[in-house]
């Protein structure tokens, strides 16, 4: 085995978390009126964008999670952008900022790496 390999996919983590931030805004975007349409992108990018600090400011992931627990993160994440997408339907466009806070945040902890826990995790010797 190498060393320094972690067991997780910080990138395919990313990856997901970036089709899930298009879906979003694609799913926002569509149900706006043709006038607020510009107005709500740019709400749910400056939400993007401060998600993605906000994430940054938050401790960093523990390591050794287990299969379970990653789904169950995934099946979260999935809940709380369905429950964003409404809120952010509800008050046209002022609302959009909210699924990008949201996928900005889950942006920026899938980017994180993990946090070491000591000798024998995420490669330590």
């Amino acid at each position: 085995m190498a060393m320094g390999v972690g067991r997780g996919r910080p990138i395919a983590a990313a990856l997901v978390v970036g089709m899930l931030a298009a879906v979003a805004a694609a799913v926002v975007l569509v149900f706006q009126p043709a006038g607020a349409r510009g107005p709500a992108a740019l709400l749910f990018l400056a939400g993007l964008a401060v998600g993605a600090l906000l994430a940054a400011r938050l401790p960093a992931p523990r390591g050794g999670r287990t299969v379970m627990e990653r789904l169950n993160d995934v099946a979260f994440a999935a809940v709380l952008t369905f429950v964003s997408l409404l809120v952010g339907l509800a008050l046209r466009p002022w609302l959009a900022v909210v699924p990008g806070l949201l996928c900005g945040v889950l942006g920026g902890r899938a980017l994180r790496q993990q946090a070491t826990g000591g000798p024998g995790r995420n490669g330590a010797p």
